[in-house]
């Protein structure tokens, strides 16, 4: 497992020692190659769905159980994110498999394409998986990005296919997510199993804010309608309202687009990436209401969801089997909900999902820096290893 961990974060390795593997990339599709080989040396049927999904499988009689994470990256991210989860529900699925444990029941390792939401919108693959995926996700793009339907055509899948990745709900038992908790509490804890509760909804909007080109050079400050100043302004807004804001509410402006984007050109526009984050709906609806009267009050900007990624709670049942497990191995736990997205979280709001946590140093992810010391990823491996054959073994 450990082997081909590092396999793996030798693709796309930036200079500074993180990871670039967009989905779809040439370096994404060539992690995914990698891990289709192994697949088929562990003996699993091994196809690609219409979405990019990769997918091997051990045949069995009844419903799957589905292991899960993702190979793509964000830009020079760290090489834990995802990554972890496939090679560790492959160890699990191999094990089970040379084990002939719970060998009457379908197992299934699957790297969902686009987690992170690279050209649009996230968890990309696994919602095509569900039946979630509409014309928006194909057409919609993030600013200075192809739509998702060109990088698709681009990586040989065809976006009007889309709807062949749909996967039948009645041949879904329960799906299992191990992931790095991207966060702090586990090491300061000190306890080495995150069990997850449920994984926070999300909302994301593109604010586009006008202006008007001048040339820099000989157009007075105060003549100006600069949009990047107008973005700079709402930028600042934005914050103001999180700071006041319950916990449970957190928010980010991630990215801005300028556009002539010329150094002697005041900027004629300006598009700003916002997400919000809660468990709470409500919470989500107030954010999104007061953004469209942030933006109502600047004539000419604009204001368009690009996901609404619902939250959702973990399946009980699962979750007191993965509790029953740790204890039986003498592995400690702490139940918590996450603040990050997941395919677990898509999954879940279709068929019993249960999701695992292992430390992350300092809770520093989606960074060079991100890291989970190779001792404590094992306790995690070993509790989704038992899981799953005893789910197995009962089916």
């Amino acid at each position: 497992m450990r082997e081909r961990f590092q396999a793996l974060a030798a693709i796309g390795k930036t200079p500074g020692g993180g990871v670039t593997r967009l989905a779809f990339s040439p370096a994404a599709l060539q992690a995914h190659r990698l891990a289709a080989r192994w697949m088929e040396e562990a003996g699993l049927r091994v196809r690609d769905d219409a979405a990019g999904n990769l997918i091997g499988r051990r045949e069995g009689t009844g419903p799957a159980i589905v292991i899960g994470s993702h190979l793509d990256t964000v830009p020079d991210g760290g090489a834990f994110d995802g990554a972890l989860g496939v090679v560790a529900g492959l160890e699990v699925v191999q094990r089970l498999v040379e084990e002939k444990r719970g060998d009457a029941s379908p197992l299934e390792i699957v790297a969902h394409a686009d987690e992170e939401g690279s050209h649009h919108a996230g968890t990309f693959g696994s919602r095509a998986m569900l039946g979630e995926v509409g014309e928006e996700d194909l057409l919609g793009h993030q600013p200075g990005r192809e739509p998702l339907a060109a990088v698709m055509r681009g990586a040989g899948l065809e976006p009007t296919r889309i709807g062949q990745a749909r996967r039948e709900r009645t041949g879904l038992r329960a799906y299992f997510e191990l992931h790095i908790e991207q966060g702090p509490v586990l090491e300061s804890l000190g306890i080495p199993v995150g069990i997850v509760t449920s994984i926070v909804g999300i909302d994301q909007y593109l604010v586009r804010v006008p202006g008007q080109a001048r040339h820099a050079g000989t157009t007075p400050v105060a003549a100006r309608d600069d949009a990047l100043v107008k973005a700079a302004r709402a930028i600042q807004v934005i914050r103001e309202f999180l700071l006041m804001r319950p916990a449970d509410l957190i928010g980010n402006v991630g990215s801005v687009s300028v556009s002539p984007g010329a150094m002697n050109v005041v900027p004629a526009e300006a598009i700003l990436s916002v997400e919000f984050r809660s468990a709470r709906a409500s919470s989500l609806d107030e954010a999104g209401n007061w953004l469209v009267s942030l933006v109502a009050e600047h004539p000419g900007a604009t204001v368009r969801r690009t996901l609404r990624e619902h939250g959702c709670p973990m399946s009980a049942e699962l979750t007191a089997l993965l509790e029953s497990v740790a204890r039986s191995l003498g592995i400690a736990t702490h139940q918590m909900p996450s603040g990050a997205g997941h395919d677990a979280q898509v999954w879940g709001r279709h068929v019993p999902a249960a999701m695992l946590f292992v430390p992350s140093r300092g809770g520093i992810s989606h960074s060079p820096e991100e890291w989970t010391d190779w001792e404590d990823v094992i306790p995690g491996a070993d509790v989704l290893l038992n899981a799953v054959a005893a789910l197995a073994t009962a089916d």
